[in-house]
């Protein structure tokens, strides 16, 4: 939507909610007024947790001399193992972007490890407000950004709340940067 050819980028390092490293890439279009980016990436793949992994199940096969087996055995259980690996692949997030035109709305991007992109569209005349909102998440407390979405019949009214970034689970200060840009590009719109 935006073209990148005149841009301000800003990048810095965070964490999510678990301790895992967490780039934050900040993109301010100079050439439209209303319009950022806001990308948090992760780890596509852990290199060293997958030699852990491996070399775990390797002395586990040995150790339960499973070379002995079957040649037919081995041979389901290692397309099992392909099958679990590509579907693993196909539902891990690498990243997530946010792109705000306060003229037109919000639109939330997750691209995945395979390269296979989701894009959902919020128009602007949908967003009732932007937040950071609260929940309970396993046994902690978490924050996390989310849209009010109007109701339809009555605008006055919150008809559903939609959560972003719910793959890369961000912590509370990169929430409020994005918080904060979001409702500068709102009020600039508006005014």
């Amino acid at each position: 939507m935006c073209q990148q050819t005149r841009s301000k980028t800003v990048e810095k390092q965070t964490q999510d909610i678990y301790g895992n490293p967490l780039k934050f890439y900040t993109i301010t279009h100079d050439h439209l007024t209303d319009c950022k980016e806001y990308i948090i990436s992760k780890e596509a793949f852990s290199l060293k947790r997958w030699f852990l992994f491996m070399a775990i199940f390797s002395s586990l096969a040995f150790y339960c001399e499973f070379y002995n087996a079957d040649a037919n055995y081995l041979g389901i259980f290692l397309f099992f193992l392909c099958i679990l690996l590509i579907l693993k692949l196909h539902v891990k997030v690498k990243q997530e972007s946010l792109l705000v035109i306060a003229s037109l709305g919000l639109q939330l991007t997750t691209t995945f490890v395979t390269g296979r992109k989701e894009s959902q569209f919020i128009l602007n005349q949908n967003i009732y407000d932007v937040v950071i909102n609260e929940g309970i998440f396993m046994h902690r407390i978490i924050f996390y950004l989310a849209v009010l979405l109007r109701d339809i019949k009555d605008p006055l009214k919150i008809s559903s709340i939609a959560p972003l970034f719910q793959h890369t689970f961000p912590r509370l200060d990169c929430l409020e940067k994005m918080y904060n840009g979001i409702q500068n590009s709102f009020q600039n719109n508006h005014s």
